[in-house]
């Protein structure tokens, strides 16, 4: 099916329904994004084999495209422990033990040179003695394990840092910007992957045009690029929203570094009766 009038777009779609991202951070892209993510990923394999339950997720976010960025303990409970430098914890240890264990891993020697069996504690228990075991402590995220002479001078410390954060970064390919938030409202991100992942599942396939006119009618900026033709869609919003699909991690990293912050003006809004859910 290859949809040409606008009138064809689905029912649920409607662009006031993603004011609201207009005032985004880090935070609010990431809880948006991820949802979508896991959507964009799995609609083309589930929606014949479970409709029911891909279709009702769907409905979910349609109906409030902006929700994930309102659930704020949710938030806070995921990105407390993704921090992109942090004390590694007792259960991250055990988790990694256990990982390598049953997978039969050469990185299992590692975990036996310890002399002691690592089981899952306190989540907020530094693992302080551990931090040499060589390696990878994380399996969902490049998490890499460094060692820190303590007694080193400051300034040397940080030096050798910089060297080892580079080379640990290369071999992983690390992203090496932050992610651009603030132009993605206006792109029109949100509605624009909304309407991708419906064509994922129906098959459907949304011309440039009918798209620039969906996510970004016509506004009273001069010289407004988005209102002059469709090359912004191919050249921009695509490729962005296909890297973010492929992977959310830098964003993450970036939302992380922000929870704190983010939290705290969470609670002021709440105190102050400004909260908006």
């Amino acid at each position: 099916m290859k949809m040409k009038r606008p009138d064809t777009l689905p029912e649920w779609f409607d662009l006031e329904k993603y004011r609201g991202c207009a005032g985004f951070g880090p935070v609010e892209w990431w809880a948006c994004l991820e949802k979508r993510q896991g959507a964009w990923q799995v609609v083309p394999h589930l929606v014949t084999e479970e409709p029911s339950s891909t279709l009702t997720a769907l409905a979910h976010t349609r109906a409030r495209p902006l929700a994930d960025a309102s659930r704020t303990r949710e938030i806070i409970d995921r990105l407390a422990t993704r921090r992109p430098v942090r004390s590694a914890t007792w259960v991250e240890l055990g988790r990694a033990a256990r990982i390598d264990r049953l997978a039969d891993s050469e990185q299992a020697h590692a975990w036996r040179a310890l002399g002691a069996d690592i089981q899952p504690t306190d989540e907020a228990t530094p693992a302080i003695g551990a931090l040499m075991i060589p390696g990878w402590l994380d399996h969902e995220a490049d998490a890499a394990v460094a060692i820190v002479d303590l007694s080193a001078p400051y300034s040397v410390v940080m030096s050798a840092f910089q060297v080892w954060l580079k080379q640990a970064r290369a071999a992983a390919q690390a992203a090496r910007n932050r992610p651009k938030t603030d132009k993605w409202a206006e792109y029109g991100l949100l509605p624009y992957l909304d309407l991708q992942i419906w064509c994922l599942e129906t098959d459907a396939n949304i011309p440039e045009p009918m798209m620039a006119k969906a996510i970004h009618p016509p506004c009273e900026k001069e010289a407004c690029i988005r209102c002059s033709g469709t090359d912004w869609i191919g050249d921009t919003l695509a490729p962005l929203a296909r890297s973010l699909m492929a992977d959310l991690s830098p964003l993450r990293a970036l939302a992380a570094e922000n929870i704190e912050e983010w939290a705290k003006a969470q609670r002021s809004a709440l105190l102050q009766g400004n909260f908006q859910p």
